[in-house]
């Protein structure tokens, strides 16, 4: 037997839930035409489904505000951890792109800065 990834497991499983509501959708829609029920149920499905793929979609780059909302901190906190390299991120002119993948700094990880010279 094979191992399966984490990850690939996650999206093999999510994957079959979205099958299975849909499944369900058309099963409640050919008892009767209009089902809120069947509705809610392809809804879901195929927003679980956009939301799996940008999820596993680690090497999308984002800006400070997108990674600040994933992480839940600010753009300025998200800036500051740019400019320390405290996360790797790449400058896009004036602007900092940071892979989706990419780990939030955790307490006491921080690198020490250099000494300043006099």
């Amino acid at each position: 037997m094979t191992a399966v990834a984490p990850r690939t497991a996650l999206a093999q499983a999510c994957g079959a839930l979205c099958t299975e509501w849909q499944a369900d959708a058309a099963k409640r829609r050919s008892i009767s035409g209009t089902d809120a029920g069947a509705d809610v149920l392809d809804w879901c499905a195929s927003a679980l489904r956009e939301a799996m793929a940008v999820a596993l979609d680690d090497d999308a780059e984002l800006t400070v505000e997108e990674y600040g909302a994933l992480h839940g901190r600010p753009a300025s906190t998200v800036r500051r951890w740019c400019a320390r390299g405290d996360v790797r991120a790449r400058r896009d002119g004036a602007h900092w792109k940071i892979r989706r993948g990419e780990p939030a700094p955790t307490f006491g990880t921080r690198v020490p800065d250099l000494p300043r010279s006099a």
